[in-house]
């Protein structure tokens, strides 16, 4: 120590010499600089604190791995676990003092099913059990917004809140509000207060997350490497939370649509003369967080629940024109009716009619394997595609959207992900595919990797196996269908199925009525007719050879190719076939070397 005093001190007296012995100019260049410096404490606070968090665990994380080197399996999975307890308390204290975006992020990791339990188990008490603020500063805030009056609109009810998350914290209140004939009532609700300093916190944030993701990609670069990217992005979104209005406006645009579609979901009413940037009123929801739920319920009522999650979300991107980017478990409640509550609209996206249809587009092309439908997606956006990016895409798309699977399988299913990818680091011609890939999910369609892996992670957490890609493409068809309506033709339905999604009934044939080439085309025309007339069958292609002399005893063609472009099947028309092409040719090839 005495040491490192001596070095300091001479360090300073020698910068200070220097400092004294510079021209005007440049004194006054450093005197600006320091300014500035002082100007932004607390953001330079704010990321040496994130940086020494970061410096430590990854200090730890080498530690740990020298100490398991030397150790048997069993010894190594127990320093890992005390690790991961560890590791887990230090990163929740870290976070829940740190507070803004460090909470975000940390709540879509806590669902992930890839970390360890001792990490899930810590850092789920972020999703509503923030550190809240003191009852004087919340008074603070409604006096600042309403001004020193606001308690004659707002009665707060005594108590701790009923939550308190990233942004913000909710209060049960008595609110005085005018009804639509303008007389004033009381009612009971809630009210959203934003955290003091959340403004301010934000920016330095960005820089923090930054460094954390540069971390992670030193020790995992195959799967982080384009994470600064996203992180960028993901805050651009979170920004729009810190204005309580924009948060109202997207919840009652939501509510409306679940309410005009009749769909079987709670969203609570907005209260527009109680909201202003930092405070938000609604209505009071009586129900049970997400976790709580679980750990009671049954796994047909848990199947239930979640199914609603997922139909509701498929709703919101293909007819209510908007969703919220942030359905981890602390936003989501079941009443006593077993309804859903989808709460916090802050970070929602809203849809123009073109991004509706490019995300069903993109759902189809996902559960088709169709990487030229994935084309359409890109034109529908004014964007464009390059086929090799579609073809490595459809793949990623299905594991994003993949079925929901037990907790160890899962864990497993991510785990060889990232040895896959490590093995691949080194190929050019893989990290070409990637960077191309990669501009296919920005923009428009970035927030929806964000929702559907939360989706996906919360059904697995509840250990429910639901097929999140059926329930989306279905949706994605039937708006498509009525998207791609034609005159005179009636507009099919799509009917779930266990096997997947039919759509019924078929458009009308365009067989010709010629006469059949023999018995077996006509009995064969008759069956296919039969099919498509029921809306079992889309659209077909037959062929019946003589395998000794060559001679075609039937050769049909029915029905469409598709819904969505109505055009006639003929002899000619080329289907997607992919792998299944393979053993058509592999059987006609084994006859001929026969």
């Amino acid at each position: 120590w005495g040491f490192v005093l001596f070095s300091a001190r001479a360090l300073i007296w020698g910068l200070v010499e220097q400092v004294l012995h510079l021209p005007l100019w440049g004194q006054g260049c450093l005197a600006l600089f320091a300014l500035a410096l002082l100007w932004q404490r607390s953001l330079l606070i704010r990321l040496a604190r994130v940086t020494w968090v970061v410096a430590v665990l990854m200090v730890s994380v080498l530690r740990t791995t020298q100490l398991a080197k030397g150790a048997t399996t069993t010894g190594q999975n127990a320093i890992w676990e005390m690790a991961h307890r560890v590791h887990a308390k230090y990163i929740l204290e870290a976070v829940a003092d740190l507070s803004g975006f460090y909470v975000k992020v940390a709540q879509s990791l806590s669902v992930q099913p890839a970390i360890p339990e001792a990490f899930h188990n810590e850092l789920c008490k972020l999703q509503d059990s923030m550190p809240a603020d003191p009852h004087h500063e919340v008074e603070k805030t409604l006096a600042e917004e309403f001004g020193p009056n606001w308690n004659r609109k707002i009665t707060l009810h005594p108590g701790p809140p009923l939550g308190s998350a990233t942004i913000a914290q909710v209060h049960r209140a008595t609110l005085r509000v005018a009804g639509s004939d303008g007389v004033e009532r009381e009612v009971p609700g809630v009210i959203k207060v934003q955290h003091r300093q959340m403004q301010g916190n934000l920016t330095a944030d960005m820089f923090g997350a930054r460094i954390i993701t540069h971390a992670f990609a030193i020790l995992s670069p195959a799967l982080f490497n384009d994470m600064v990217d996203i992180i960028s992005d993901v805050a651009a979104l979170t920004k729009n939370e810190l204005d309580f209005r924009i948060e109202a406006e997207n919840q009652r645009r939501a509510r409306e649509a679940v309410l005009q579609a009749n769909v079987d979901i709670v969203i609570p009413a907005v209260f527009d003369q109680l909201v202003t940037k930092r405070v938000m009123a609604m209505e009071f929801i009586d129900g049970c967080r997400l976790n709580d739920f679980a750990q009671g319920a049954s796994h047909q009522e848990k199947t239930k629940a979640v199914r609603q999650l997922i139909e509701f979300f498929a709703f919101s991107f293909t007819q209510a024109g908007i969703f919220n980017c942030d359905p981890h478990p602390g936003n989501l409640l079941i009443t006593a009716e077993s309804k859903l509550v989808v709460l916090d609209w802050g970070q929602a996206r809203r849809l123009t009619e073109h991004e509706m249809e490019a995300y069903c587009l993109l759902f189809v092309s996902a559960a088709l394997e169709d990487p030229f439908l994935l084309k359409e997606v890109g034109e529908t956006l004014g964007l464009k595609y390059s086929e090799k990016a579609c073809v490595s895409m459809v793949p990623a798309l299905r594991f994003l959207m993949r079925d929901s699977r037990p907790l160890q399988t899962s864990k497993e299913d991510i785990t060889n992900l990232e040895k896959m990818f490590s093995g691949f680091a080194d190929f050019k011609e893989l990290s070409d595919v990637k960077g191309d890939a990669s501009d296919v999910m920005r923009g428009p369609l970035l927030p929806l990797s964000k929702t559907v892996d939360l989706l996906s992670n919360v059904s697995t957490r509840l250990s429910v196996n639901l097929s999140l890609l059926q329930v989306f493409s279905s949706r994605g068809y039937d708006f498509l269908l009525r998207a791609a309506a034609r005159p005179g033709v009636p507009l099919p339905s799509v009917r779930m199925a266990e096997v997947g999604f039919v759509l019924e009934p078929a458009l009308p044939t365009t067989l010709a009525a010629a006469a059949p080439r023999s018995a077996l085309e006509g009995r064969l025309r008759a069956r296919l007719l039969e099919a498509h007339g029921k809306g079992d069958l889309l659209g077909a292609q037959m062929v019946v050879l003589d395998s000794r002399s060559g001679t075609v005893l039937c050769d049909l063609a029915i029905g469409h190719g598709t819904y969505l472009k109505g055009r006639p099947v003929t002899s000619e028309t080329m289907f997607n076939l992919q792998e299944i092409s393979k053993l058509v040719i592999a059987f006609h090839v084994m006859r001929l070397v026969e």
